[in-house]
Protein backbone atom coordinates (compact mmCIF):
# COMPACT_ATOMS: atom_id res chain seq x y z
CA UNK A 1 0.00 0.00 0.00
CA UNK A 2 1.29 3.48 -0.81
CA UNK A 3 0.10 7.04 -0.57
CA UNK A 4 -0.50 9.30 -3.55
CA UNK A 5 2.66 11.20 -2.61
CA UNK A 6 4.71 7.98 -2.66
CA UNK A 7 3.29 7.01 -6.06
CA UNK A 8 4.03 10.50 -7.32
CA UNK A 9 7.62 10.40 -6.05
CA UNK A 10 8.11 6.92 -7.52
CA UNK A 11 6.75 8.05 -10.88
CA UNK A 12 9.15 11.01 -10.94
CA UNK A 13 12.12 8.77 -10.03
CA UNK A 14 11.07 6.25 -12.67
CA UNK A 15 10.85 8.98 -15.34
CA UNK A 16 14.34 10.27 -14.46
CA UNK A 17 15.83 6.76 -14.43
CA UNK A 18 14.34 5.76 -17.78
CA UNK A 19 15.43 8.97 -19.50
CA UNK A 20 18.99 8.67 -18.20
CA UNK A 21 19.13 5.03 -19.28
CA UNK A 22 17.61 5.79 -22.71
CA UNK A 23 19.85 8.76 -23.43
CA UNK A 24 23.10 6.98 -22.51
CA UNK A 25 22.93 5.30 -25.92
CA UNK A 26 23.26 8.57 -27.82
CA UNK A 27 25.35 11.74 -27.78
CA UNK A 28 22.60 13.78 -29.45
CA UNK A 29 19.23 14.70 -28.00
CA UNK A 30 16.32 14.76 -30.48
CA UNK A 31 14.17 17.93 -30.43
CA UNK A 32 11.13 15.89 -29.28
CA UNK A 33 11.07 13.04 -26.75
CA UNK A 34 8.06 11.03 -25.58
CA UNK A 35 7.29 9.41 -22.26
CA UNK A 36 4.38 6.97 -22.28
CA UNK A 37 2.84 6.20 -18.90
CA UNK A 38 0.27 3.55 -18.09
CA UNK A 39 -0.92 1.62 -15.06
CA UNK A 40 -2.68 -1.72 -15.20
CA UNK A 41 -3.78 -4.43 -12.78
CA UNK A 42 -0.89 -6.59 -11.60
CA UNK A 43 -0.55 -9.97 -13.26
CA UNK A 44 0.73 -11.40 -9.96
CA UNK A 45 -1.51 -9.88 -7.26
CA UNK A 46 -5.20 -9.01 -7.46
CA UNK A 47 -4.99 -5.90 -5.26
CA UNK A 48 -1.95 -4.25 -6.90
CA UNK A 49 -1.24 -2.11 -9.94
CA UNK A 50 1.77 -2.17 -12.26
CA UNK A 51 3.14 1.12 -13.51
CA UNK A 52 4.68 1.05 -16.98
CA UNK A 53 6.84 3.83 -18.44
CA UNK A 54 8.21 3.80 -21.96
CA UNK A 55 10.62 6.31 -23.47
CA UNK A 56 10.35 7.05 -27.18
CA UNK A 57 11.49 9.31 -29.99
CA UNK A 58 9.79 9.86 -33.34
CA UNK A 59 11.35 7.45 -35.86
CA UNK A 60 12.31 10.31 -38.19
CA UNK A 61 14.36 11.94 -35.40
CA UNK A 62 16.62 9.04 -34.51
CA UNK A 63 20.14 10.12 -35.45
CA UNK A 64 21.36 6.53 -35.36
CA UNK A 65 20.03 3.12 -34.48
CA UNK A 66 19.53 2.61 -30.76
CA UNK A 67 20.31 -0.97 -29.77
CA UNK A 68 17.24 -1.30 -27.56
CA UNK A 69 14.83 0.49 -29.91
CA UNK A 70 11.42 -1.00 -30.67
CA UNK A 71 8.51 0.45 -32.62
CA UNK A 72 5.68 1.86 -30.49
CA UNK A 73 2.36 2.94 -31.95
CA UNK A 74 0.30 5.51 -30.07
CA UNK A 75 -3.35 4.64 -29.56
CA UNK A 76 -5.82 6.69 -31.56
CA UNK A 77 -8.82 8.47 -30.08
CA UNK A 78 -9.49 11.68 -28.21
CA UNK A 79 -6.95 13.21 -25.85
CA UNK A 80 -6.99 16.33 -23.72
CA UNK A 81 -3.72 18.27 -23.75
CA UNK A 82 -2.17 20.39 -21.01
CA UNK A 83 1.09 22.31 -21.42
CA UNK A 84 3.76 22.64 -18.73
CA UNK A 85 6.68 25.05 -18.89
CA UNK A 86 8.70 25.41 -15.72
CA UNK A 87 11.09 23.74 -13.31
CA UNK A 88 11.58 20.01 -13.84
CA UNK A 89 10.95 19.58 -10.11
CA UNK A 90 7.37 20.91 -10.48
CA UNK A 91 6.26 18.62 -13.28
CA UNK A 92 4.84 15.81 -11.14
CA UNK A 93 2.84 18.30 -9.05
CA UNK A 94 1.45 19.69 -12.33
CA UNK A 95 0.24 16.18 -13.27
CA UNK A 96 -1.41 15.75 -9.86
CA UNK A 97 -3.19 19.09 -10.33
CA UNK A 98 -4.47 17.98 -13.75
CA UNK A 99 -5.99 14.82 -12.29
CA UNK A 100 -7.15 16.34 -9.01
CA UNK A 101 -8.56 19.65 -10.26
CA UNK A 102 -8.60 20.16 -14.04
CA UNK A 103 -10.12 16.87 -15.17
CA UNK A 104 -13.00 17.01 -12.65
CA UNK A 105 -13.66 20.73 -13.30
CA UNK A 106 -13.75 20.11 -17.06
CA UNK A 107 -15.99 17.07 -16.48
CA UNK A 108 -13.55 14.84 -18.38
CA UNK A 109 -13.31 11.08 -17.94
CA UNK A 110 -10.06 9.27 -18.54
CA UNK A 111 -10.31 6.20 -20.75
CA UNK A 112 -7.97 3.22 -20.93
CA UNK A 113 -4.67 4.02 -22.63
CA UNK A 114 -1.34 5.70 -22.07
CA UNK A 115 -0.74 9.21 -20.84
CA UNK A 116 1.64 10.83 -23.30
CA UNK A 117 4.40 13.20 -22.23
CA UNK A 118 5.77 15.14 -25.22
CA UNK A 119 8.99 16.88 -24.19
CA UNK A 120 10.53 19.62 -26.32
CA UNK A 121 14.31 19.78 -25.88
CA UNK A 122 17.19 21.98 -26.99
CA UNK A 123 17.95 19.33 -29.66
CA UNK A 124 21.59 18.71 -30.40
CA UNK A 125 24.64 17.71 -28.40
CA UNK A 126 23.93 15.96 -25.11
CA UNK A 127 24.60 18.15 -22.08
CA UNK A 128 26.22 16.79 -18.91
CA UNK A 129 23.22 17.63 -16.70
CA UNK A 130 19.48 17.44 -17.38
CA UNK A 131 17.76 20.80 -17.89
CA UNK A 132 16.41 22.60 -14.83
CA UNK A 133 13.40 23.87 -16.82
CA UNK A 134 11.27 21.78 -19.15
CA UNK A 135 8.57 22.27 -21.78
CA UNK A 136 6.12 19.38 -21.99
CA UNK A 137 2.70 18.73 -23.47
CA UNK A 138 0.82 16.22 -21.32
CA UNK A 139 -1.92 14.29 -23.12
CA UNK A 140 -4.53 12.12 -21.40
CA UNK A 141 -6.83 9.73 -23.26
CA UNK A 142 -10.45 10.74 -22.65
CA UNK A 143 -13.88 9.43 -23.50
CA UNK A 144 -16.91 11.52 -24.22
CA UNK A 145 -19.97 11.12 -22.05
CA UNK A 146 -23.05 10.03 -23.95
Amino acid sequence: TCTLEQISRFRNEMRTHFWRQFLTETDTVPPVLYGLHQSRPSTEKDDEQEILYTTAVPSDQMSHHLSSAQTVLLEGGDYVQFTYEGPRTGFQEFILQIYGTCMPNLNLTRRHGQDIERFYTHGGKMRPEPPTDIHCEYLIPIRHSS
